[in-house]
Protein backbone atom coordinates (compact mmCIF):
# COMPACT_ATOMS: atom_id res chain seq x y z
CA UNK A 1 0.00 0.00 0.00
CA UNK A 2 0.97 3.54 -0.85
CA UNK A 3 0.19 6.84 0.93
CA UNK A 4 0.00 10.18 0.10
CA UNK A 5 0.73 12.04 3.18
CA UNK A 6 -2.71 13.07 4.94
CA UNK A 7 -2.01 16.98 4.50
CA UNK A 8 -2.08 16.91 0.58
CA UNK A 9 -4.83 14.45 0.63
CA UNK A 10 -7.44 16.58 2.02
CA UNK A 11 -5.84 19.76 0.42
CA UNK A 12 -6.70 18.60 -2.93
CA UNK A 13 -9.35 15.89 -2.85
CA UNK A 14 -12.20 18.07 -3.80
CA UNK A 15 -11.47 19.01 -6.75
CA UNK A 16 -14.91 18.55 -7.98
CA UNK A 17 -17.69 19.54 -6.01
CA UNK A 18 -20.41 18.05 -7.21
CA UNK A 19 -20.04 14.44 -6.53
CA UNK A 20 -21.26 10.31 -6.24
CA UNK A 21 -20.72 7.23 -7.25
CA UNK A 22 -21.19 6.99 -10.90
CA UNK A 23 -20.59 4.69 -14.12
CA UNK A 24 -19.61 6.43 -17.30
CA UNK A 25 -23.03 5.99 -18.60
CA UNK A 26 -25.00 7.05 -15.34
CA UNK A 27 -23.20 10.60 -15.69
CA UNK A 28 -23.79 11.16 -19.25
CA UNK A 29 -27.56 11.04 -19.13
CA UNK A 30 -27.96 13.62 -16.64
CA UNK A 31 -30.52 15.93 -17.41
CA UNK A 32 -31.14 14.62 -20.85
CA UNK A 33 -27.98 15.08 -22.26
CA UNK A 34 -26.59 11.87 -23.71
CA UNK A 35 -23.12 11.15 -25.23
CA UNK A 36 -21.60 7.93 -25.38
CA UNK A 37 -18.04 6.72 -24.68
CA UNK A 38 -15.29 6.57 -24.41
CA UNK A 39 -14.22 5.02 -27.80
CA UNK A 40 -10.52 5.11 -27.96
CA UNK A 41 -9.84 6.27 -31.68
CA UNK A 42 -6.39 6.50 -31.89
CA UNK A 43 -2.93 6.35 -30.28
CA UNK A 44 -0.17 8.86 -30.19
CA UNK A 45 3.00 7.51 -30.37
CA UNK A 46 5.86 9.05 -28.83
CA UNK A 47 8.34 11.33 -30.35
CA UNK A 48 7.04 14.96 -30.56
CA UNK A 49 4.18 15.66 -28.21
CA UNK A 50 4.69 13.89 -25.01
CA UNK A 51 2.52 16.03 -23.39
CA UNK A 52 0.06 17.35 -25.21
CA UNK A 53 -1.71 20.11 -22.86
CA UNK A 54 -4.29 21.22 -25.80
CA UNK A 55 -6.50 20.32 -28.43
CA UNK A 56 -8.42 21.88 -31.34
CA UNK A 57 -10.56 20.52 -34.23
CA UNK A 58 -10.00 21.79 -37.49
CA UNK A 59 -11.49 24.12 -39.50
CA UNK A 60 -10.05 24.50 -42.45
CA UNK A 61 -8.72 21.50 -42.09
CA UNK A 62 -11.15 19.43 -41.38
CA UNK A 63 -11.04 15.90 -39.94
CA UNK A 64 -7.55 17.25 -38.23
CA UNK A 65 -7.42 18.18 -35.08
CA UNK A 66 -4.34 20.62 -33.30
CA UNK A 67 -2.17 19.82 -30.50
CA UNK A 68 0.55 21.46 -28.63
CA UNK A 69 3.49 20.57 -25.69
CA UNK A 70 3.06 22.01 -22.19
CA UNK A 71 5.88 22.92 -21.64
CA UNK A 72 9.90 22.85 -22.66
CA UNK A 73 9.28 22.45 -26.50
CA UNK A 74 9.79 24.83 -29.46
CA UNK A 75 7.28 27.42 -30.17
CA UNK A 76 5.19 24.35 -32.44
CA UNK A 77 1.70 23.10 -32.78
CA UNK A 78 1.15 19.75 -34.70
CA UNK A 79 -1.68 18.84 -36.76
CA UNK A 80 -2.76 15.10 -36.22
CA UNK A 81 -5.44 12.73 -37.57
CA UNK A 82 -7.95 11.37 -35.02
CA UNK A 83 -6.08 8.13 -35.23
CA UNK A 84 -3.07 9.67 -34.12
CA UNK A 85 -1.29 9.80 -37.43
CA UNK A 86 1.34 12.92 -37.31
CA UNK A 87 0.75 14.97 -40.42
CA UNK A 88 2.49 18.37 -40.27
CA UNK A 89 4.66 20.23 -37.81
CA UNK A 90 3.83 23.85 -37.77
CA UNK A 91 6.63 26.75 -36.28
CA UNK A 92 4.60 29.32 -34.91
CA UNK A 93 7.58 32.65 -35.67
CA UNK A 94 7.73 35.24 -33.24
CA UNK A 95 6.14 33.32 -30.32
CA UNK A 96 7.64 31.83 -27.19
CA UNK A 97 6.98 28.79 -25.32
CA UNK A 98 6.81 29.63 -21.80
CA UNK A 99 3.65 27.51 -20.47
CA UNK A 100 1.54 26.68 -23.10
CA UNK A 101 -1.83 25.21 -21.92
CA UNK A 102 -4.65 24.97 -24.18
CA UNK A 103 -5.33 25.86 -27.62
CA UNK A 104 -8.89 27.35 -29.57
CA UNK A 105 -10.14 27.83 -32.80
CA UNK A 106 -12.54 30.89 -33.36
CA UNK A 107 -12.99 33.85 -35.38
CA UNK A 108 -10.38 36.46 -36.22
CA UNK A 109 -9.65 39.87 -37.75
CA UNK A 110 -10.39 38.76 -41.40
CA UNK A 111 -14.01 37.45 -41.57
CA UNK A 112 -14.11 33.93 -42.79
CA UNK A 113 -11.01 32.68 -41.88
CA UNK A 114 -10.48 30.29 -38.86
CA UNK A 115 -7.98 30.94 -36.63
CA UNK A 116 -6.01 29.15 -33.82
CA UNK A 117 -5.10 30.67 -30.58
CA UNK A 118 -2.49 29.45 -28.61
CA UNK A 119 -2.65 30.06 -24.59
CA UNK A 120 0.55 30.90 -23.03
CA UNK A 121 -1.35 30.99 -19.88
CA UNK A 122 0.23 28.73 -17.32
CA UNK A 123 1.85 30.22 -14.54
CA UNK A 124 2.61 27.03 -11.34
CA UNK A 125 4.02 29.67 -9.21
CA UNK A 126 1.89 32.62 -9.40
CA UNK A 127 4.38 34.91 -10.48
CA UNK A 128 4.00 36.11 -14.16
CA UNK A 129 3.38 39.92 -14.52
CA UNK A 130 1.23 39.47 -17.75
CA UNK A 131 0.06 36.27 -20.35
CA UNK A 132 0.30 35.90 -24.01
CA UNK A 133 -2.37 34.80 -26.35
CA UNK A 134 -0.60 34.14 -29.88
CA UNK A 135 -3.30 34.30 -32.54
CA UNK A 136 -2.34 33.04 -36.22
CA UNK A 137 -4.76 32.03 -39.27
CA UNK A 138 -4.84 28.22 -39.36
CA UNK A 139 -2.49 26.88 -41.96
CA UNK A 140 -3.64 24.88 -44.63
CA UNK A 141 -2.33 21.12 -44.49
CA UNK A 142 -1.70 19.79 -47.96
CA UNK A 143 -1.44 16.41 -48.20
CA UNK A 144 2.63 15.71 -48.00
CA UNK A 145 3.54 18.72 -46.00
CA UNK A 146 4.67 17.59 -43.08
CA UNK A 147 6.41 20.61 -42.45
CA UNK A 148 6.03 24.65 -42.41
CA UNK A 149 6.04 27.82 -40.58
CA UNK A 150 3.46 30.90 -39.75
CA UNK A 151 3.37 34.15 -38.53
CA UNK A 152 2.00 34.69 -34.65
CA UNK A 153 0.31 37.98 -33.46
CA UNK A 154 1.03 38.15 -30.00
CA UNK A 155 -1.77 39.54 -27.65
CA UNK A 156 -0.58 40.05 -24.02
CA UNK A 157 -3.09 40.51 -21.38
CA UNK A 158 -2.89 40.99 -17.53
CA UNK A 159 -5.48 39.77 -14.70
CA UNK A 160 -6.65 42.93 -12.89
CA UNK A 161 -5.93 41.13 -9.30
CA UNK A 162 -2.67 39.65 -9.56
CA UNK A 163 -1.16 36.90 -11.70
CA UNK A 164 -3.24 33.55 -11.82
CA UNK A 165 -2.39 29.78 -13.13
CA UNK A 166 -4.91 28.96 -16.08
CA UNK A 167 -4.94 26.27 -18.40
CA UNK A 168 -8.32 26.73 -20.05
CA UNK A 169 -9.09 29.04 -22.98
CA UNK A 170 -11.77 29.91 -25.13
CA UNK A 171 -12.51 31.63 -28.03
CA UNK A 172 -16.30 32.42 -28.45
CA UNK A 173 -17.56 32.22 -32.21
CA UNK A 174 -20.16 34.53 -31.73
CA UNK A 175 -18.66 37.47 -30.23
CA UNK A 176 -14.24 36.76 -30.91
CA UNK A 177 -14.28 37.65 -26.79
CA UNK A 178 -11.55 35.62 -25.20
CA UNK A 179 -12.06 33.64 -21.71
CA UNK A 180 -9.75 32.37 -19.46
CA UNK A 181 -10.57 30.22 -16.53
CA UNK A 182 -8.37 29.49 -13.91
CA UNK A 183 -6.99 26.30 -12.24
CA UNK A 184 -5.90 26.71 -8.68
CA UNK A 185 -8.40 28.77 -6.58
CA UNK A 186 -10.56 26.85 -4.45
CA UNK A 187 -13.50 27.96 -7.11
CA UNK A 188 -11.88 28.69 -10.98
CA UNK A 189 -12.18 32.25 -12.03
CA UNK A 190 -13.09 33.82 -14.84
CA UNK A 191 -12.05 36.64 -16.70
CA UNK A 192 -12.47 37.49 -20.29
CA UNK A 193 -10.70 39.92 -22.93
CA UNK A 194 -13.37 41.65 -24.76
CA UNK A 195 -13.24 41.50 -28.66
CA UNK A 196 -11.64 43.41 -30.97
CA UNK A 197 -7.50 42.01 -29.98
CA UNK A 198 -5.64 44.21 -31.71
CA UNK A 199 -2.38 42.65 -32.73
CA UNK A 200 0.68 43.83 -30.16
CA UNK A 201 -1.93 45.23 -27.83
CA UNK A 202 -1.31 44.80 -23.89
CA UNK A 203 -4.96 44.51 -22.21
CA UNK A 204 -6.42 43.96 -19.05
CA UNK A 205 -8.54 41.18 -18.53
CA UNK A 206 -12.31 41.44 -16.54
CA UNK A 207 -13.19 38.98 -13.95
CA UNK A 208 -16.62 38.01 -14.45
CA UNK A 209 -17.32 35.56 -12.40
CA UNK A 210 -16.33 32.05 -10.37
CA UNK A 211 -17.55 28.35 -11.03
CA UNK A 212 -18.17 25.70 -8.52
CA UNK A 213 -15.55 23.40 -8.56
CA UNK A 214 -11.35 23.71 -9.41
CA UNK A 215 -8.44 22.87 -11.07
CA UNK A 216 -9.90 23.64 -14.53
CA UNK A 217 -7.64 22.25 -16.86
CA UNK A 218 -9.25 23.00 -20.05
CA UNK A 219 -12.33 23.89 -22.09
CA UNK A 220 -13.63 24.47 -25.04
CA UNK A 221 -17.33 25.80 -26.61
CA UNK A 222 -19.31 24.41 -29.95
CA UNK A 223 -18.63 25.52 -33.70
CA UNK A 224 -22.43 27.29 -33.15
CA UNK A 225 -21.22 28.63 -29.88
CA UNK A 226 -24.27 27.09 -27.94
CA UNK A 227 -22.28 24.63 -25.84
CA UNK A 228 -19.53 24.70 -23.53
CA UNK A 229 -17.32 22.37 -21.95
CA UNK A 230 -14.90 22.45 -18.83
CA UNK A 231 -13.04 20.03 -17.40
CA UNK A 232 -10.80 19.11 -14.60
CA UNK A 233 -8.66 15.65 -13.93
CA UNK A 234 -12.11 13.88 -13.08
CA UNK A 235 -15.07 15.25 -14.72
CA UNK A 236 -16.25 17.17 -17.27
CA UNK A 237 -19.06 20.06 -16.88
CA UNK A 238 -21.85 21.01 -20.08
CA UNK A 239 -23.24 23.92 -20.28
CA UNK A 240 -26.20 24.88 -22.88
CA UNK A 241 -26.28 28.79 -23.89
CA UNK A 242 -29.44 30.45 -24.81
CA UNK A 243 -29.03 32.71 -28.03
CA UNK A 244 -26.26 35.26 -28.00
CA UNK A 245 -26.35 35.86 -24.02
CA UNK A 246 -22.51 35.94 -22.79
CA UNK A 247 -20.59 33.11 -22.35
CA UNK A 248 -20.35 34.59 -18.24
CA UNK A 249 -23.95 34.52 -17.88
CA UNK A 250 -24.27 30.77 -19.41
CA UNK A 251 -22.08 29.67 -17.36
CA UNK A 252 -23.84 30.98 -14.01
CA UNK A 253 -26.00 28.35 -14.44
CA UNK A 254 -25.45 24.84 -12.69
CA UNK A 255 -23.23 22.75 -15.54
CA UNK A 256 -24.45 19.02 -16.11
CA UNK A 257 -21.70 16.25 -16.04
CA UNK A 258 -21.04 14.35 -19.00
CA UNK A 259 -19.42 11.15 -19.86
CA UNK A 260 -15.63 11.36 -19.41
CA UNK A 261 -12.82 8.85 -18.18
CA UNK A 262 -10.29 10.14 -16.53
CA UNK A 263 -7.34 9.86 -17.94
CA UNK A 264 -3.49 10.05 -16.14
CA UNK A 265 -3.01 13.72 -16.35
CA UNK A 266 -6.14 14.51 -18.79
CA UNK A 267 -5.83 18.28 -19.83
CA UNK A 268 -7.28 18.88 -23.09
CA UNK A 269 -10.55 18.68 -24.74
CA UNK A 270 -12.48 19.90 -27.47
CA UNK A 271 -15.80 19.81 -29.84
CA UNK A 272 -15.50 17.88 -32.87
CA UNK A 273 -15.91 19.83 -35.96
CA UNK A 274 -19.32 18.86 -36.65
CA UNK A 275 -20.23 19.58 -32.86
CA UNK A 276 -21.62 16.21 -32.82
CA UNK A 277 -18.76 14.66 -30.16
CA UNK A 278 -15.58 15.44 -28.60
CA UNK A 279 -12.23 14.69 -28.05
CA UNK A 280 -10.15 14.26 -25.04
CA UNK A 281 -5.88 13.77 -24.97
CA UNK A 282 -3.89 12.98 -21.79
CA UNK A 283 -0.81 14.80 -21.10
CA UNK A 284 0.26 11.51 -19.70
CA UNK A 285 2.78 10.91 -16.92
CA UNK A 286 2.85 7.66 -17.05
CA UNK A 287 5.14 7.35 -20.44
CA UNK A 288 5.17 3.32 -20.33
CA UNK A 289 2.24 3.88 -22.90
CA UNK A 290 1.20 5.63 -26.25
CA UNK A 291 -0.98 8.39 -25.09
CA UNK A 292 -4.69 7.29 -26.50
CA UNK A 293 -6.72 10.05 -28.67
CA UNK A 294 -10.60 9.57 -26.94
CA UNK A 295 -13.80 10.32 -28.71
CA UNK A 296 -17.31 10.96 -27.16
CA UNK A 297 -20.04 11.59 -29.09
CA UNK A 298 -24.31 11.62 -28.99
CA UNK A 299 -25.74 8.29 -29.88
CA UNK A 300 -26.55 10.05 -33.39
CA UNK A 301 -22.83 11.21 -33.66
CA UNK A 302 -19.96 10.71 -35.65
CA UNK A 303 -19.13 7.02 -34.69
CA UNK A 304 -22.23 5.30 -33.72
CA UNK A 305 -22.39 1.55 -33.93
CA UNK A 306 -20.23 -0.66 -33.78
CA UNK A 307 -17.70 0.10 -31.14
CA UNK A 308 -14.52 0.39 -32.10
CA UNK A 309 -12.28 -2.76 -31.86
CA UNK A 310 -9.94 -0.84 -29.39
CA UNK A 311 -13.03 -0.50 -26.99
CA UNK A 312 -13.84 -4.22 -27.03
CA UNK A 313 -10.91 -5.07 -25.43
CA UNK A 314 -11.20 -2.08 -22.56
CA UNK A 315 -12.07 -3.30 -19.50
CA UNK A 316 -15.44 -2.74 -17.84
CA UNK A 317 -16.13 -2.01 -14.43
CA UNK A 318 -18.39 -0.54 -11.84
CA UNK A 319 -18.26 0.54 -8.43
CA UNK A 320 -21.20 0.85 -5.61
CA UNK A 321 -20.86 1.57 -1.39
CA UNK A 322 -20.76 -1.58 0.16
CA UNK A 323 -24.43 -2.88 1.82
CA UNK A 324 -22.20 -3.82 5.28
CA UNK A 325 -19.07 -1.41 5.74
CA UNK A 326 -18.99 2.41 5.39
CA UNK A 327 -15.87 3.33 3.50
CA UNK A 328 -15.65 -0.12 1.59
CA UNK A 329 -16.84 -0.02 -2.08
CA UNK A 330 -17.82 -3.25 -4.42
CA UNK A 331 -15.89 -3.03 -7.59
CA UNK A 332 -16.51 -5.40 -10.45
CA UNK A 333 -15.15 -5.23 -13.96
CA UNK A 334 -14.38 -7.86 -16.99
CA UNK A 335 -11.19 -7.91 -18.35
CA UNK A 336 -11.99 -9.39 -21.78
CA UNK A 337 -8.40 -10.95 -22.59
CA UNK A 338 -6.42 -12.38 -20.22
CA UNK A 339 -3.94 -9.96 -19.12
CA UNK A 340 -1.90 -8.57 -16.11
CA UNK A 341 -3.65 -6.27 -14.07
CA UNK A 342 -2.98 -3.51 -11.85
CA UNK A 343 -6.09 -1.81 -9.78
CA UNK A 344 -5.05 1.47 -8.04
CA UNK A 345 -6.87 4.21 -6.45
CA UNK A 346 -5.77 8.16 -6.97
CA UNK A 347 -7.04 11.59 -5.47
CA UNK A 348 -8.40 14.33 -7.49
CA UNK A 349 -5.49 15.33 -9.39
CA UNK A 350 -4.34 11.61 -10.35
CA UNK A 351 -1.96 11.19 -7.83
CA UNK A 352 -1.72 7.31 -6.69
CA UNK A 353 -2.76 6.70 -2.86
CA UNK A 354 -3.75 3.38 -2.47
CA UNK A 355 -2.10 0.47 -4.86
CA UNK A 356 -5.23 -2.70 -4.82
CA UNK A 357 -3.59 -4.71 -7.01
CA UNK A 358 -0.85 -5.47 -9.39
CA UNK A 359 0.99 -8.38 -11.23
CA UNK A 360 -1.58 -10.62 -10.95
CA UNK A 361 -3.41 -12.20 -14.50
CA UNK A 362 -6.69 -12.35 -15.21
CA UNK A 363 -9.79 -12.54 -17.89
CA UNK A 364 -13.54 -12.35 -17.02
CA UNK A 365 -15.41 -11.22 -14.26
CA UNK A 366 -13.42 -10.38 -11.14
CA UNK A 367 -15.03 -8.26 -7.95
CA UNK A 368 -12.71 -6.44 -5.30
CA UNK A 369 -13.21 -4.29 -2.25
CA UNK A 370 -11.62 -0.91 -2.27
CA UNK A 371 -11.33 0.36 1.52
CA UNK A 372 -11.21 3.73 1.63
CA UNK A 373 -12.30 3.50 5.79
CA UNK A 374 -9.35 5.83 6.77
CA UNK A 375 -9.87 7.81 3.50
CA UNK A 376 -10.78 11.55 4.29
CA UNK A 377 -13.61 13.27 2.29
CA UNK A 378 -13.20 13.98 -1.20
CA UNK A 379 -13.15 13.11 -4.70
CA UNK A 380 -11.05 10.08 -5.33
CA UNK A 381 -10.46 7.88 -8.96
CA UNK A 382 -10.42 3.90 -8.92
CA UNK A 383 -8.43 3.24 -11.41
CA UNK A 384 -7.77 -0.19 -13.41
CA UNK A 385 -5.37 -0.86 -15.96
CA UNK A 386 -4.55 -4.48 -18.18
CA UNK A 387 -2.02 -4.23 -20.35
CA UNK A 388 -2.22 -0.75 -22.69
CA UNK A 389 -5.43 -0.47 -22.02
CA UNK A 390 -7.08 1.44 -19.07
CA UNK A 391 -10.59 2.79 -17.34
CA UNK A 392 -11.66 4.71 -14.11
CA UNK A 393 -14.37 5.83 -12.83
CA UNK A 394 -14.46 8.33 -10.33
CA UNK A 395 -16.36 8.30 -6.73
CA UNK A 396 -16.90 11.03 -3.67
CA UNK A 397 -16.11 10.21 -0.17
CA UNK A 398 -18.57 11.85 1.89
CA UNK A 399 -19.30 11.01 5.77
Amino acid sequence: MKVVPTRLLVSIAAVALIGGVATHAQISSERGITFDGPFGVGQLGKGLVDEASGIAAGRLNKHLLWIHNDSGDQPMVYAISPTGEMRCSVRVELAKHVDWEDIAIGPGPQPGIPYLYVGDIGDNAGKRSSITVYRVAEPRVEDGTTMMSVAAEALTLTYPDGARDAEALIVDPLTQDLYIVTKREAKSRIYMAKAPHPAGSTRKLTFVGELPMNFITAGDISPTGNEILLKNYVYTYYWSRTGSEPLSVALKRSPTRITYMPEPQGEAICFSEAGTGYYTISERADTAFATEVVYYGRRSGELGDPVPPVDRDRPNMTLSPSRDTEGIYDLRYTVPLYAPIKIYVTNAVMMKVRIVEEHTNEAGLQEREIDLIDAPNGTYVVVLRTGDLYNAVPLEVKR
